[in-house]
C-alpha cells in the first residue's frame, strides 16, 4: 500500500485570484472616458490623457497582484517563509521548522543557521493535518519519522500483514531514507527514530513498531542523444549532470522512474533525437524501496545530417512576419476598412521594397482560400475584403 497525500501543485488556481491584464485595465479607462466625454477623440499614443490612464492601469495592476499574493501566502500550497511558519503554527500541536544546522558564531569560520525548506516543511504540515490525534494511520508515523530528525530525507509506514487484509498484532513497519551517505540510515540514526516512535504521546498502546532501513533499488541508465548541428556541445556535456540533478531533487521511497521521464530530462531545446537503450520499460519500485542511479551513461550520438534549412531563408521569413505584425496592429487600431488594405499592401512585391503583400498577410492570417475553383487567384480586391473580415473582428478592442 503506497501512502500518499494529495499534491497540491496539481490543484486549480483558487477563484478568489484575480488575473487582470494591463490592457484590460487600461481598455476600462479608455471606455469609462469616452462615456463621460463622448466629444473627445484624441486617443494617440501622445496624448498626455492616454499617458495618465496607461499610469493608472499600471498602478492597478500592481495593487492587484499584491492582493493575489496576500491571498496565496493564506493557502498551504503557496505559502512560503515566515507565512508557511504560521501556518503549522495552526496545527495542534504546533508543527514547527527543523533547523538542520544550528548557528555556531565561534566557529571557523562561523556557520549560519540553516533550516528545513518550505518543500519539506509543508510536507510535514500536510500530514500533521492529514493524521488524527488518535494516531493509527500511516500518515501519523510518517509525519513523526519525518520530524524525528533532520537526518530523515523519506519515511514510509505500512503493515506487513497488510496484503492478507489485517493486521495481525499491530505490526507496523516505518521505512527511513536517511540525507546521508547512499540514503541507507545508520544504526545509531534507527535507533533514534524507534524511541522517538515509541515515546507516550506518540506511539499507539496497541502498535509493535519496527523502523527498518530503506531498500535500495539500483538503476541504469543508458542513452544516446543527436544535436542540432547549430548545438553546442557544451549542451550535451551538461545533459548528464543536469538528469543526476532531476533524479536527485525527486527522489525518494516508492518513486518510479519511468522511460518517459527520463526522456523528457534529455530532449532539451537544442536535442534533435534521444534514443533510450535502457531502461525500456517502467522499473517497479516499492514504497520501502527507494531508486538509486548506480550507473548513468549518455553518449554523443553525433549531430543530425537531415534536413537542414536555409538560415537566410529563416532570416527573411522573421523579417516577414514582423512586418506582417506591424501591420496587423496598424490595421486594428486605425479600423482599415477593405479598401484602405488594398492600398496599403501591394499584391505584387516591389523590387527592394521590403513589404507585406496581400498574399502574404492572408497567409499570416490564416486566411488560406485565396484561389478560386479553377486556380486562379483571387482578386486583390476580394483577398482585401477578406483581411478586413478577419481584422474587424479586433475592432471592437481598440484602444487607442
Amino acid at each position: 500500500m503506497t501512502i500518499t497525500i494529495p499534491d497540491l501543485t496539481i490543484l486549480p488556481p483558487p477563484q478568489i485570484l484575480e488575473t487582470p491584464e494591463f490592457e484590460t485595465l487600461f481598455e476600462a479607462l479608455v471606455d469609462r472616458h469616452r462615456t463621460l466625454d463622448p466629444n473627445y477623440a484624441y486617443y494617440t499614443s501622445a496624448d498626455p490623457i492616454v499617458e495618465l490612464f496607461q499610469a493608472i492601469a499600471y498602478r492597478e495592476l500592481i495593487w492587484r497582484n499584491r492582493a493575489n499574493t496576500v491571498v496565496m501566502s493564506r493557502l498551504l500550497a503557496f505559502a512560503t517563509g515566515t507565512d508557511l511558519d504560521h501556518m503549522g503554527s495552526f496545527c495542534q500541536p504546533a508543527v514547527t521548522r527543523l533547523v538542520l544546522q544550528a548557528a555556531d558564531a565561534n566557529a571557523v569560520p562561523p556557520l549560519d543557521e540553516i533550516d528545513e525548506t518550505d518543500d519539506a516543511y509543508r510536507r510535514r504540515i500536510q500530514l500533521k493535518l492529514a493524521s488524527p490525534a488518535t494516531a493509527g494511520p500511516a500518515e501519523h508515523y510518517i509525519f513523526h519519522a519525518l520530524t524525528s530528525s533532520p537526518k530523515v530525507k523519506d519515511a514510509h509506514a505500512y503493515s506487513p500483514n497488510y496484503p492478507n487484509g489485517f493486521n495481525m498484532g499491530g505490526l507496523v513497519n516505518v521505512t527511513i531514507l536517511s540525507t546521508e551517505g547512499n540514503g541507507i540510515p545508520s544504526a545509531d540514526l534507527l535507533l533514534h527514530i524507534t524511541q522517538y516512535l515509541n515515546r507516550e504521546d506518540i506511539g499507539v498502546l496497541t502498535d509493535l513498531i519496527t523502523v527498518e532501513p530503506a531498500r535500495l533499488k539500483s538503476l541504469t541508465i543508458r542513452a544516446s542523444v543527436i544535436l542540432f548541428p547549430d548545438t553546442p556541445i557544451a549542451l550535451f556535456n551538461g545533459l548528464a549532470p543536469a538528469l543526476q540533478a532531476a533524479f536527485d531533487g525527486i527522489q525518494g521511497l516508492g518513486v518510479v522512474i519511468t522511460p518517459s521521464w527520463i526522456m523528457a530530462q534529455l530532449h532539451r531545446s537544442g536535442v534533435q533525437n534521444v534514443t533510450l537503450l535502457q531502461p525500456t520499460t517502467v522499473i517497479p519500485v516499492e514504497p520501502y524501496e527507494y531508486p538509486s542511479i548506480d550507473n548513468l551513461v549518455i553518449t554523443f550520438g553525433g549531430f543530425y545530417t537531415g534536413v537542414q534549412y536555409d538560415p537566410n531563408d529563416l532570416a527573411q521569413t522573421k523579417l516577414y512576419n514582423e512586418v506582417y505584425a506591424y501591420y496587423r496592429t496598424f490595421a486594428i487600431r486605425n479600423q482599415r476598412a477593405a479598401l484602405d488594405i488594398l492600398t496599403d499592401l501591394s499584391y505584387i512585391p516591389r523590387a527592394g521594397v521590403i513589404a507585406p503583400t496581400l498574399v502574404g498577410f492572408a497567409t499570416y492570417l490564416g486566411i488560406k482560400q485565396i484561389l478560386g475553383a479553377t486556380g486562379v487567384a483571387l482578386p486583390a480586391d476580394e483577398i482585401a475584403a477578406a483581411i478586413y473580415f478577419v481584422l474587424a473582428q479586433e475592432y471592437g478592442n481598440v484602444l487607442v
